[in-house]
């Protein structure tokens, strides 16, 4: 009897192990996806790209909007919401037109040559393109010498994306 509780306590420890086990491995494949997404500013809690507001409202509401679960797609390895079907429809057509610069990470630190990430709520677009900032005051900073500072940020950023995982 001793014996078979011994056993018992055994087993349980083996599935206890085998659970632990299933754990670290489900853990390890969501910070792989998680690490996936740097590219392009997301919530790495629910994988939501621009913190799950809508990418394409920014140009053709010429608002910031939350996307709703309703609308929503999987692109980049991310989950991308959108506030109604024509922005989502829109946003399947032609992904690339519609992800901010840099994939949503601060222009003016991207135009010094660093990265951190952009606010949904502070942008401005131009010539069809839509850049996000860390704060109002970096935004206020860019918009001084708007031109010289997106040519420094388009030259800078594919040296620093190459820098955030894929």
């Amino acid at each position: 009897m001793v014996q078979s509780a011994i056993m018992g306590i055994g087993r349980r420890r083996a599935r206890m192990g085998v659970a632990v086990l299933g754990l670290l491995l489900l853990l390890s494949s969501l910070i792989s996806v998680a690490q996936a997404n740097e590219r392009i500013i997301s919530d790495p809690n629910h994988l939501l790209a621009l913190f799950g507001y809508d990418p394409v409202a920014y140009l053709a509401d010429g608002e910031s909007r939350r996307g709703v679960a309703e609308f929503e797609v999987i692109y980049e390895r991310l989950v991308w919401r959108f506030a109604n079907e024509g922005n989502m429809l829109a946003f399947v057509d032609d992904p690339d037109r519609f992800v901010p610069a840099y994939g949503g990470h601060g222009a003016l630190m991207v135009a010094r040559g660093a990265v951190t990430v952009g606010q949904p709520t502070i942008w401005w677009s131009v010539g069809g393109r839509v850049f996000f900032f860390r704060d109002a005051a970096s935004r206020y900073a860019f918009l001084l010498e708007a031109a010289a500072q997106i040519r420094q940020a388009d030259t800078a950023w594919p040296e620093l994306r190459e820098t955030l995982s894929p």
